[in-house]
């Protein structure tokens, strides 16, 4: 009996040191890459990384008004809602946002406007959501620089599971508003 013990706690031990490897690596690239010439390490390359399953699809890379008559966004394959991380994001601004008064940024972009996300799903379902989140991304995906966004975020539970695919993504406002560019984002696991 105590033959099986040891053995178990050799195997455990063993995983510990392969985990500990893993995470050693894993320090080691992103230091690579931030002083491989990088400015700073991409979201994508880091989700690699650390073994993040995530889809960054842009829905619309040039500047338009969204307006009451909805804007469909096309994509080449139906999008999977990969975790409980998923939204569309509307590029509102880009460029130098002062995070002390992003706030106020955000709702002088909106001009009071709301936008508002419609999906539909490969089995048949429909999801309206508020575009309403507030988000900075540091390395935007549409201009590269910081970029101030309203993102609608896709609940994950029993109105739609995990792996449900996105078959058409469209979007409206009441009120028309300046769009930078447009994006889909979902990962499996949370920041």
């Amino acid at each position: 009996m105590s033959a099986v013990i040891g053995y178990a706690m050799a195997i455990r031990e063993s995983m510990a040191a392969v985990e500990r490897s893993r995470l050693a690596w894993a320090y080691v690239a992103c230091f690579a890459l931030l002083l491989g010439g990088c400015r700073s390490p991409s979201e994508e390359s880091l989700d690699k990384v650390f073994g993040i399953n995530a889809e960054n699809v842009v829905l619309a890379k040039d500047q338009f008004q969204l307006r009451a008559e909805p804007t469909a966004f096309p994509f080449d394959r139906p999008l999977t809602l990969l975790g409980r991380k998923s939204s569309v994001c509307f590029v509102l601004r880009s460029g130098a946002i002062d995070v002390h008064n992003m706030d106020a940024m955000f709702d002088q972009a909106l001009q009071g406007a709301h936008i508002q996300v419609h999906l539909s799903t490969s089995d048949g379902r429909s999801l309206d959501r508020p575009a309403s989140a507030e988000v900075l991304y540091m390395k935007g995906k549409i201009t590269g620089a910081n970029e101030l966004c309203a993102c609608a975020s896709i609940p994950l539970g029993h109105a739609l599971p995990g792996k449900t695919h996105i078959e058409s993504i469209a979007a409206s406002s009441a009120e028309p508003v300046l769009v930078f560019g447009v994006y889909w984002k979902s990962r499996d696991k949370t920041d």
